[in-house]
């Protein structure tokens, strides 16, 4: 009798602990569908020929003309690099991107206090994916890295 009592016993944790996760499975998911469904449209409304696209690169040095002390100085400036382009078509996991502009955000790299935030238009941009970008250059890039703007 004591060893159907252990048997009943352990059936009875077991349902206890099934139960619950079977629950919290059935919510985990609901929040991957919900995940999956944003992704989706995300990507939708990124692939769209004509859709307006942004991406922002990080960690970016500037060297900016300075005419301090008297002569042709060059100082860093440490930021961001904003590009903006417009979609012209989708492959897969690609978008393929007409670059319209390129924008230099950022401050003097000296210790504070910081100079004011400069936005500053650039004409390249040497270091992206190890190539080089110009207004008007074309890329097939990841839908994941840009969003809409």
């Amino acid at each position: 009798m004591d060893a159907m009592r252990k048997i009943a016993a352990f059936f009875l944790i077991s349902l206890v602990i099934v139960i619950p996760s079977a629950h919290a499975e059935g919510q985990g998911n609901e929040s991957a569908k919900k995940e999956m469904a944003r992704i989706k449209a995300s990507r939708m409304q990124v692939e769209q020929v004509g859709q307006r696209v942004c991406r922002n690169v990080g960690d970016v040095t500037m060297q900016k003309q300075s005419g301090l002390f008297g002569g042709n100085h060059y100082l860093p400036y440490k930021g961001k690099a904003e590009f903006v382009g417009f979609v012209e078509g989708s492959s897969g996991n690609k978008i393929q991107i007409r670059i319209s502009g390129i924008t230099f955000v950022g401050r003097l790299d000296t210790p504070p206090p910081y100079e004011p935030e400069i936005r500053e238009p650039m004409n390249s941009f040497n270091t992206y994916k190890g190539s080089s970008l110009q207004n008007g250059s074309v890329i097939w890039d990841d839908y994941s890295d840009w969003s809409p703007c």
